[in-house]
């Protein structure tokens, strides 16, 4: 990647759930540089998605990379789905209610990039108890 280009991270949130692949691949096309996958759970957000299994389904289309972002009330109880399934980067959001670094760890353990999210409403100091590395 040349220095200085911005990373597009294509989301499929909005793609017709039926033909996922064909939105991956005309994000492919158009020059994506990874697809963004918005999990949620219906519990932690009130909208329901898709999970592993389509995430699965998908990688089997694809090497473009995928960044995961779960919305999901407990990650570490699935977050080894979406490691198997293919995810390159996952992120989840620090309003769980589950220590945030033994996820951290397993996700860093596979050899992929971690990320925190926090809603726009939470303050920075949620994350205190977190004593991971995050370089």
């Amino acid at each position: 990647m040349a220095a200085g280009r911005a990373r597009v991270a294509a989301s499929i949130l909005d793609a017709d759930l039926g033909n996922l692949a064909h939105a991956v691949g005309r994000a492919e096309r158009s020059g994506a540089d990874r697809i963004h996958l918005d999990v949620m759970d219906g519990h932690f957000v009130p909208n329901l998605t898709f999970g592993a299994r389509t995430i699965r389904a998908l990688r089997r289309r694809t090497r473009i990379p995928f960044d995961a972002h779960l919305m999901i009330s407990e990650p570490g109880r699935y977050i080894d789905e979406f490691l198997d399934a293919g995810c390159d980067s996952i992120t989840f959001h620090v309003e769980i209610d589950e220590p945030i670094e033994p996820t951290l760890r397993r996700i860093h353990a596979a050899g992929r990039m971690a990320g925190l999210a926090l809603r726009p409403s939470r303050r920075w100091s949620r994350t205190g108890h977190c004593s991971t590395s995050f370089s």
